[in-house]
């Protein structure tokens, strides 16, 4: 694997070396195996401050009186996180044969 990499000015050719995660063999210690036992998935997290976000925006719609549309989002809310949550995902695989493209992540956000 090579990169090209800026030094004093010029471009030069740098070998890049392929490092392979051994988890959680390769653990240093078992502190680390639990510090990473405690983190919650992305998709929790992801939709735990979806769920903030939306109790939030209650709150303050519910504090600016009666004068809203009269719509909580919860459905649509749900549907639009789930996309998200979708796009986000399919972005992020490590398997670059099943990461979404640029294209197939373009048609996700429609």
């Amino acid at each position: 694997w090579h990169r090209l990499a800026r030094h004093d000015g010029g471009w030069e050719q740098v070998e890049l070396v392929q490092y392979e995660l051994i988890w959680p063999e390769g653990a240093q210690s078992d502190e680390s195996l639990a510090a990473v036992a405690r983190v919650n998935p992305l998709s929790v997290t992801l939709l735990q401050g979806q769920a903030a976000f939306a109790a939030a925006n209650a709150n303050d719609t519910a504090s600016a009186g009666a004068g809203g549309s009269g719509s909580s989002g919860g459905e649509a809310g749900s549907s639009e996180t789930e996309a998200m949550l979708s796009l986000i995902l399919g972005l992020l695989r490590y398997d670059p044969h099943e990461r979404l493209t640029s294209e197939e992540a373009l048609l996700l956000l429609r």
